[in-house]
């Protein structure tokens, strides 16, 4: 089913031992435009924001507007921090996802590392999936190495009101973006026609162009 990010901007976000925030907002990559992290807010009782991945998220409740992780609030507090007041290098993502015993999701041919949809931890302790890696030090050093200081990752928020541009001419803007629940893609983003001369005011979609 194709959910808007607009529906999981606002869901409260727990832990496996308490609340943790809120999702202000979502980055994809826009290379396979798929959500990679959800941006939470800790309402002050951590300061900045945190990025948290599909990877954990063990369900979403859309009706209730929640996000349950199987993480603790410690494991979030202690998880490397991402400048989110510029873009996120993939050197910052890979020490990301070595904290939590993963292959980042660009080192595969999937869109995810193991698999076509995130959700890995929904059974499993952050312990026992970095147990089950075992990445040696050498092995991890050659990851850092091989990760260069390319910057695929887009705020929604940023992104929603880019215009849309056709092969004749400037067509509206982008409203929203409607993604899959299971894979976490990006299937379609929805155009705001308004401002375009004749349109209907509801607006139109278009899939993604650079997918």
């Amino acid at each position: 089913m194709l959910r808007r990010v607009t529906d999981i901007v606002g869901c409260r976000v727990t832990g496996t031992d308490g609340d943790i925030g809120t999702v202000r907002d979502v980055y994809f990559d826009d290379e396979q435009w798929v959500v990679r992290y959800l941006v939470v807010s800790t309402d002050g009782w951590l300061g900045p924001d945190v990025l948290i991945t599909p990877v954990v998220v063990s369900s979403v409740a859309w009706d209730d507007r929640a996000v349950k992780v199987g993480l603790t609030k410690d494991e979030v507090a202690d998880s490397p921090s991402i400048n989110l007041h510029k873009p996120a290098s993939r050197r910052e993502e890979t020490r990301y996802y070595a904290y939590f015993g993963l292959d980042p999701y660009w080192t595969g041919a999937a869109i995810w590392p193991t698999a076509g949809a995130p959700g890995l931890m929904a059974d499993e302790t952050l312990a026992s999936i970095r147990a089950r890696r075992s990445a040696s030090q050498a092995e991890q050093q050659a990851l850092d190495a091989s990760s260069g200081s390319d910057v695929h990752l887009r705020s929604a928020n940023e992104v929603k009101g880019y215009h849309i541009q056709a092969s004749d001419g400037r067509i509206g803007h982008a409203d929203d973006f409607l993604l899959d629940e299971i894979t976490w893609e990006i299937r379609i983003v929805d155009v705001d026609t308004s401002n375009w001369i004749g349109a209907p005011r509801s607006g139109s979609t278009a899939r993604p162009s650079a997918r």
